[in-house]
Parts: structure tokens; sequence; C-alpha cells
């Protein structure tokens, strides 16, 4: 991590992705998966910056991850932030997606 994060705050760091409200809304009525979102940007835990983080957390909420619009989000991710692509180089799992029922 960076030397300009956060050291002394507490562990794990989560940022969560600024998805395009294309890929934010819910396509259901679930309504624990952004409930979740919120606690957790509202806790200690929720880092702003994404080179400070250990994990991912890609707010969408239902779809089967082939369905075609959580492909183009997938996509979207990867060409916008490069945190995505570079847990692929680290071969680290360090996103993590909400598939209510699942």
């Amino acid at each position: 991590r960076p030397t300009w994060c956060d050291h002394s705050a507490p562990r794990p760091r989560v940022h969560v992705y600024d998805l395009p409200l294309e890929f934010r809304r819910p396509g259901n009525n679930w309504r624990g998966p952004p409930l979740v979102i919120r606690r957790l940007q509202a806790s200690a835990f929720h880092e702003r910056d994404g080179r400070c983080a250990d994990f991912f957390l890609l707010p969408h909420f239902g779809g089967k991850p082939d369905e075609p619009k959580v492909i183009r989000m997938f996509a979207h991710v990867a060409r916008a932030w490069p945190y995505w692509n570079a847990t692929v180089t680290e071969r680290r799992a360090r996103h993590i997606m909400q598939l209510p029922c699942d």
C-alpha cells in the first residue's frame, strides 16, 4: 500500500466502486444489498482511495454473472479503473460482488 494510506485505519479496507447508474440499479426488489453498501460506506472500513484498499466491492445487485449487463459491467470496471487488472496480474481474488439468494 502507498505511503500516504492511513496504515492505522482498521482492516480490511474496502473500496466501493462508483459505478454508473445502469449497473447499480437493482433488477429486483432486494433491499439487503444496498443496505450493506450504505453501512460499509459509513463504517471505519470504507476506503475512498482504491490504491489503499485491500478489497473492492462491485455495488451491483442481482443478475447472473453471465448476463450481458453483468458482462458489460465487468468490461466497464476493467477499462475505467486499474484495480481490476492489477488484481488479475497479482493472481489474487480481491473483488467482491453480492449475489442475493446465492
